[in-house]
């Protein structure tokens, strides 16, 4: 997969369904929440494509650090994408993947 040409049409058919994140411990379900399109961003070059956020979430804990994981989107394919916690409840935590 190339990051590079990811859309939010690649993502949007994901909503309420699981990716798939490797770490050390082995893999963890990530839940796609939303895609949202950038507000303002538009791009004179149709060959750059508008910025887009996927939200996730998951288990409460572990909780995964801020940065590079490799993601597997069903359907799309697997790449290294950079994943930030941004909130944490009792029972979950959700996460963010900025595309500018």
């Amino acid at each position: 997969m190339d990051i590079a040409t990811l859309t939010p049409e690649q993502f949007e058919p994901l909503i309420g369904q699981p990716v798939s994140v490797a770490t050390s411990q082995g893999e963890l379900a990530l839940t796609v929440v939303s895609v949202a399109p950038h507000s303002g961003d538009s791009r004179p070059d149709a060959a750059v494509r508008t910025g887009f956020t996927v939200t996730l979430s998951g288990p409460q804990s572990p909780m995964l650090e801020q940065g590079a994981w490799e993601i597997t989107l069903p359907g799309v394919g697997a790449a290294a994408l950079f994943l930030s916690p941004f909130d944490q409840t009792d029972t979950a935590t959700r996460y963010e993947i900025i595309f500018n």
